[in-house]
């Protein structure tokens, strides 16, 4: 059976209800909404959008063609185990097709948020899990399927504001099994934490909006999947430097002023690396309380790089799914000038300096290098390329490249020689740059040894 969300109706109360014990069934379920009488008027009827699928047919395998096929079963008592060489990545790009919509041509209208309600003409209409393949709303969906679709459900409600991943804090405890309409209630809440690590948690949020929509193949699916590529792209507008990344965007207020759940706000500066968002003005997206003069919209830099696994890895597995070819092209934009940005940095000489080299080893392997036998052994290595990213700063503001760039950059940006006798002092003037204790004009946010 399907998966999916769509709109429909029941008579039991929707919120506060527990998400039941584990299960390991093989039924699988969607959302829907149907008409329920006699409710209030107070719920926004555009919740839900129109259903305008316009999804290709016959694309109903959504599996990568990226796994070898199995070896012989000779293979596979070997000793030794062989693979095959690797595909070449044309033959897998895109990674996936789009679905087809299974409720497209019915009477049955998707939804994006499991047990929202809305009022439609002083009828509720509510999100419940649809099962495709009885054509009917599924009272009893299987527990640990309905606990996903409430995950969902508080993340988009209660986790992410203006789309960004943070951490609820209460300003009270919160036990287990505390309903939703409490810990959910605006009052009950503090601030929000680990706004820092925004960009990477986003963008693993968006790796699940995909897979739920190559799952359901509905339009609100659909619709809900590209939102969030708009907002993970966002991450690089508010910079203003193609294809250098926030951490995450929110508002600068004085002290005193009373918090909120639907922003991010600050309350201090911070450090260097927070940075106000040049002519916020023009940036759309941006919420209109950005616009009051309430405070100073700002981002926060010095992304480092399990930030850049957020766009990395959702990017290229929803680039062959979007309708809205504006996307992919700044997609293309970000993570293409993203790559021009890196500076090239190559430590050479180094079998004429054994102690060097086995410092280098140690300093950017140190005791977590685990090698197999046909590896790299850095111990045979007398040349090292590293890839860096450079950083923004008050330090180097007024001279920083903010240009995409027009290539990889094959000709080094620094060279350190292990035969020099400024070796040693080149070595330690990188590895400040590396660390985080201060900005400097040369800093580093992040870095590749390929």
């Amino acid at each position: 059976m399907i998966a999916l969300v769509a709109c429909g109706g029941k008579d039991d109360d929707p919120v506060d209800t527990d998400t039941g014990t584990d299960a390991a069934a093989d039924t699988d379920g969607g959302e829907a909404d149907t008409p329920e009488p006699d409710v209030d008027d107070d719920i926004e009827p555009d919740a839900v959008p129109d259903v305008t699928p316009d999804v290709p047919e016959d694309t109903t395998d959504v599996t990568p063609d990226v796994v070898p096929d199995a070896m012989d079963d000779a293979d596979a008592d070997a000793d030794v185990t062989m693979w095959p060489e690797p595909l070449e990545f044309a033959l897998n790009w895109p990674i996936f097709d789009a679905p087809a919509d299974p409720l497209a041509g019915t009477d049955v209208e998707s939804c994006p948020i499991y047990e929202e309600e809305i009022c439609d003409g002083g009828t509720v209409r509510r999100c419940d899990i649809y099962d495709t393949d009885t054509g009917a709303f599924d009272d009893d969906p299987d527990a640990m399927l309905r606990r996903a679709y409430l995950y969902d459900r508080w993340y988009e409600l209660y986790a992410s504001p203006d789309g960004q991943s943070a951490e609820r804090h209460f300003n009270t405890p919160m036990e287990p099994g505390t309903p939703e309409s409490e810990w959910g209630d605006p009052a009950n809440f503090a601030s929000w934490g680990g706004e820092g690590d925004s960009a990477i948690w986003t963008g693993t949020a968006l790796n699940g909006f995909i897979l739920r929509y190559l799952h359901t193949g509905t339009e609100a699916d659909y619709q809900r999947m590209e939102e969030a590529t708009r907002v993970m792209l966002h991450f690089f507008d508010v910079t203003r430097i193609p294809g250098y990344l926030a951490r995450h965007h929110y508002l600068l207020v004085p002290d005193g002023t009373p918090n909120t759940d639907e922003h991010m706000y600050r309350y201090s500066a911070g450090d260097d690396d927070q940075r106000d968002i040049e002519d916020p003005d023009t940036l759309d997206f941006l919420p209109d309380v950005y616009g009051s003069g309430l405070g100073t919209p700002r981002w926060s830099g010095d992304p480092s790089i399990d930030q850049m696994n957020g766009p990395m890895v959702a990017f290229p597995m929803v680039y062959g799914l979007l309708r809205d070819e504006t996307l992919r092209e700044q997609i293309a934009y970000q993570m293409t000038c993203y790559l021009h940005r890196l500076r090239r940095i190559e430590l050479i000489n180094l079998q004429e300096n054994e102690d060097a080299l086995a410092a280098f080893q140690e300093y950017f392997a140190g005791g977590g290098l685990n090698l197999d036998p046909d590896d790299i052994q850095f111990d045979q290595l007398d040349t090292i390329v590293m890839y860096v990213h450079p950083q923004i700063n008050t330090a180097n503001e007024d001279r920083y490249d903010r240009e995409c760039g027009d290539f990889i950059q094959m000709e080094p940006w620094r060279v350190i020689d292990a035969a020099s006798p400024l070796f040693i002092v080149d070595v330690l003037d990188l590895v400040q740059d590396i660390a985080r204790e201060e900005n400097r004009p040369n800093q580093i946010n992040h870095f590749y040894i390929p």
